[in-house]
This record gives structure tokens, sequence and C-alpha cells, in this order.
């Protein structure tokens, strides 16, 4: 049971990132204003000018996307997690399988050596021929003490 449910959230984690739209918004939307600003200008360093809508969006998308980082991560550390459970699983019922199969097979190996251990005289097969040979004998003894 707990083997299905691993495989079961496997899946349902697991899923196609193509398929996805992307999970980033812009907040506030609108088109970006990018102005470049030259030293000598009336600005106090030299560098890009962004109006405040462009510049807490892109706020904005950075922590959005350090959300995203966090949650991906997690779930790539809990699908690892049940991936290794269930590797172990496999491992476990694999070595208690050997172990049956193991005991199996030396039970069958004991019963063959306890088999080919006992007497010559003790197999079915002595049995028999001492029946056909002393049928025979008796039979031929009566043939000669009747003539």
């Amino acid at each position: 049971m707990h083997r299905y449910a691993v495989i079961l959230a496997a899946l349902l984690v697991t899923r196609p990132a193509l398929a996805e739209p992307p999970r980033v918004r812009s907040i506030p939307e609108g088109p970006d204003v990018i102005t470049a600003v030259r030293k000598g200008e009336p600005a106090p360093y030299a560098g890009q000018l962004f109006d405040p809508a462009t510049a807490l969006r892109f706020v904005n998308w950075i922590e959005q996307y350090r959300a995203l980082v966090r949650i991906e991560e997690e779930t790539q550390r809990a699908l690892r997690e049940a991936e290794v459970n269930l590797w172990r699983q496999k491992f476990d019922a694999s070595e208690a399988k050997y172990k049956v199969v193991v005991e199996a097979d030396q039970k069958a190996l004991a019963e063959l050596r306890t088999k080919a251990d006992r007497p010559f005289y003790d197999s079915p097969w002595f049995g028999l021929a001492l029946g056909v040979g002393l049928t025979a004998a008796g039979g031929l003894a009566l043939a000669i003490a009747a003539k």
C-alpha cells in the first residue's frame, strides 16, 4: 500500500514544464520604461533610471523567483526522497525474496543429500531387483523340484 502511495505522489508531483503557463506575474502590469542616464545629467550616479512601476515590477519578479526556487527545491527534495524510499523498498523486497529462495533451495539440497547418503539397499530399485530375483529363483527352484 505504501509503495503505491509513493508512486502516486511521484506522479502527482512531476508535471511537464512546457505545458505550464508562466508562474511569475508582472506587478504592477504595464510596459517597462528604462531611461539611460549619463554622467553630467541631473542624476546622482551613472546607470539607468527606472520609473517607479518598472522598479517595483523588477523587485516583485525577484521575490517571486526566490519563492519559486524554494518551492522547486522542496518539490525536488521530496521527489528524490520518495524515489530513494521506493528503491529502498524494492531492495528490501528482493532481499526478502532472496532469503526465502535460498532457504527453500537449502532445504531441497538437504533432502537430496539425505537421499544420496542412504545405503544402496535402502533404495526402491534394490527392493524391486531383489523381489524379481527371488521370484525368478523360487520359480526356477519349483520347476527343478517338479521334474
